[in-house]
């Protein structure tokens, strides 16, 4: 684990603080993040950020539904806050259910909100089905210079390990609409190895505290692969999501696939 945060509770599976890396190009500036996670069916994830009025929040959240994660996800969450969540839209694909080496399978959510409200100081994630979802995990962080306007997220994508290894890769369901996109993924291993992005070029870390957080803008439309290392053989999964930016534009899907370093 890399000490990037300024304030860790251990005990609870709480942090937050700033952000690993806050530039991100195109203007997408990573500004702080927030995690909690639970190691039991407890129902609900709080996140303390209080973000700026105004910004950009994007969140990943994934769970099992028995303590063996061998049950097929059927449920999802709810999200929550002390004001009100209207401003965030889920991806396009969630939840999405995602099934690693040995059997286990992942259920994951992935959203984003163009402008906090005001006043906004917690965020949480609660379990559709009260007691139904194991290791309940959130992820929350803190941008400028994402889209201002709904659907932010253009494209989306999960994969899981079909044998232990090293390394991995990830596409988006299919090619995006629009250039200068956030291309963001949080990457785990079932020992939570530190993941160390190879594509897109150049990518930049949020946060690694019980999987990574990273990805980079990416100038050209098309089909977006996220790939990265670390350092002992493990089973992982990966979610990703591709995000507009504020200076995003109509562009051209007839690219090559473009990848994520």
């Amino acid at each position: 684990m890399k000490w990037l945060l300024i304030f860790v509770l251990f005990a609870s599976g709480l942090a937050f603080g700033q952000c690993a890396t806050t530039d991100y190009l195109n203007n997408a500036k990573c500004i702080q993040v927030g995690h909690d996670s639970h190691t039991d069916n407890s129902n609900t994830t709080t996140v303390s950020l209080s973000p700026v009025t105004g910004h950009q929040t994007l969140l990943f959240s994934y769970w099992c539904e028995s303590s063996d994660c061998l049950t097929t996800p059927t449920h999802t969450i709810t999200i929550g806050s002390n004001t009100s969540t209207a401003c965030y839209s889920a991806s396009p694909s969630s939840p999405l259910y995602l099934t690693e080496t040995g059997a286990q399978k992942i259920g994951n959510y992935m959203a984003a909100c163009n402008s906090i409200p005001a006043s906004t100081v917690t965020l949480t994630n609660t379990c559709s089905v009260s007691g139904a979802c194991w290791y309940l995990t959130e992820m929350e962080s803190e941008w400028t210079g994402l889209a201002a306007s709904q659907p932010m997220v253009d494209r989306d994508g999960g994969c899981g390990s079909t044998s232990a290894g090293t390394s991995g890769s990830c596409n988006t369901t299919g090619s995006t609409s629009f250039t200068n996109e956030l291309v963001l993924g949080y990457w785990t291993t079932i020992s939570d190895f530190t993941v160390t992005f190879t594509t897109p070029a150049s990518s930049k870390q949020v946060i690694d505290f019980g999987g990574t957080v990273g990805g980079l803008t990416v100038a050209a439309s098309g089909t977006h692969t996220l790939a990265g290392n670390w350092s002992t053989s493990d089973s992982w999964t990966v979610m990703l999501m591709s995000v507009k930016t504020a200076v995003s534009a109509a562009g051209s899907t007839n690219q090559y696939p473009h990848m994520i370093r």
